[in-house]
């Protein structure tokens, strides 16, 4: 008969999110998967990592909005880095739909027209309209040509 090593655990618990078997006292409480629940360490460790990331975008995302608030507010499009000004610019530009694109959603808004029964999903393109607001606005309030 083959010897096999078992671990000793007093309460053995399956982890709710990966499956694996660990002693409920090694467990840890998951903060955001799955609130009061205790998930194992290694699914903790994970979760940990992703809040911890989460925190970084919040945070990231506050200094941006206020960045972007003094930019407008005081009209500072010239002041900006060229640097910062390009990043801007092509990520502007590549929320804007190709010819293509433009073109392929116009087929599927002309085959939900003509064929109703087999309505076609409409997609609106979130990223397109929030970089025209973002252009728009950058134009308002600089009264700048768009970037070339």
């Amino acid at each position: 008969m083959e010897n096999y090593e078992y671990e000793e655990m007093e309460m053995p618990t399956p982890c709710t999110v990966c499956g694996a078997i660990f002693d409920l006292n090694d467990g840890r409480a998951s903060e955001k998967w799955l609130p009061n629940t205790t998930i194992c360490q290694g699914c903790h460790d994970k979760e940990a990592e992703e809040i911890e990331e989460d925190e970084q975008f919040e945070e990231s995302n506050y200094e941006l909005s206020n960045a972007l608030y003094i930019f407008k507010d005081r009209k500072a499009w010239d002041r900006l880095t060229d640097d910062n000004r390009k990043v801007l610019e092509q990520y502007i530009l590549s929320l804007i739909p190709s010819e293509n694109q433009l073109t392929n959603e116009a087929s599927e808004v002309t085959r939900a027209i003509k064929y109703p029964q087999n309505m076609v999903h409409i997609r609106l393109r979130k990223n397109f309209v929030a970089g025209a607001k973002f252009i728009i606005g950058k134009l308002i309030s600089t009264n700048n040509a768009l970037p070339r």
